[in-house]
């Protein structure tokens, strides 16, 4: 009798389990979110992962390979055109993934005589890397660079032919920095959005932000009713009389700016919108950073 009650109880309790995982698993679909354990005998959902921001990324990035990029023993500077196909293409890549960043490391053997002010030569040659990438349209705040030392041996060519690695990654937060990057000059006509760090009137200069100035300024020394219109947003902190307040004083300070850089004053116009068209949530820290921008468009 006792052994038969126990039988029972035990079916009962492992009937209570089975239902229990049932509902939270397959029904509230909860097992992800719990972190639980899935027993042996049921078939596991195929898992999906999702790369967090800081994780290298592999989807649509150029086709990098080592051993492109060459470099004289003991030199910082790549030998003549090496590399310049993969260098486009990064920097095409790059332009078309706004929210993609770059990290560049050098390599070097630590028995080359290192010329330059940097630490190491793989820093050096990381750094040239930047600078010739900056050239073609990479705005620099998108790489970062460091270096590997790869063996004690000098290369018996004197060609250092592992020099550079490239890893794409997802920035980890939205910096006013990393949203000023964001901005891509496509056209004067356009808008392009200046962004500021916190506290300050000073924009943060862009490769693009500078093409676009440049085009105005071109265009605008031309005769003509046409105006670059500057306008000035808000986050809601503060009440909104003041950050209508604040609005304007910020676009005035980028007028003042445009005016040193040869803009004729009454060929801009100011406009302060305050807190009343954010471009984001004023709920995270990350939206209140968005939503505190300056728009520069001819109008």
């Amino acid at each position: 009798m006792l052994r038969k009650s126990a039988f029972w109880w035990s079916s009962l309790v492992l009937w209570i389990i089975i239902a229990t995982y049932w509902h939270v698993c397959h029904i509230r679909q909860n097992c992800e979110s719990l972190n639980l354990e899935i027993p042996s005998l049921f078939s596991a959902k195929e898992a999906k992962y999702s790369l967090s921001n800081s994780q290298p990324i592999a989807e649509n990035k150029p086709n990098i390979e080592q051993n492109t990029i060459l470099f004289p023993a003991s030199q910082a500077t790549r030998m003549e055109h090496s590399g310049e196909v993969i260098l486009d293409s990064i920097a095409r890549h790059l332009s078309l993934n706004p929210d993609q960043r770059l990290m560049i490391r050098g390599s070097y053997h630590t028995s080359e005589t290192n010329p330059g002010a940097f630490p190491n030569l793989g820093l050096a040659r990381a750094f040239h890397i930047k600078e010739i990438l900056s050239s073609k349209g990479v705005d620099p705040a998108k790489i970062r660079f460091g270096s590997d030392s790869i063996s004690t041996t000098t290369p018996p060519d004197n060609i250092v032919k592992e020099s550079i690695t490239f890893n794409f990654y997802k920035r980890e937060a939205s910096t006013e920095t990393d949203l000023a990057s964001d901005q891509t000059f496509t056209s004067i006509f356009n808008k392009i959005e200046l962004y500021f760090p916190y506290a300050s009137i000073n924009y943060i200069q862009t490769v693009e932000n500078r093409k676009f100035l440049e085009a105005a300024k071109a265009y605008l020394a031309k005769p003509g009713n046409r105006k670059l219109v500057i306008t000035g947003h808000t986050d809601n902190e503060d009440s909104a009389e003041w950050n209508m307040q604040l609005s304007i004083k910020r676009a005035n300070a980028v007028k003042n700016k445009l005016l040193k850089l040869g803009i004729p004053a009454d060929r801009m116009r100011v406009v302060g919108k305050g807190e009343t068209e954010p471009k984001a949530s004023n709920s995270t820290i990350e939206g209140r950073r968005a939503n505190r921008r300056v728009s520069l468009v001819v109008q």
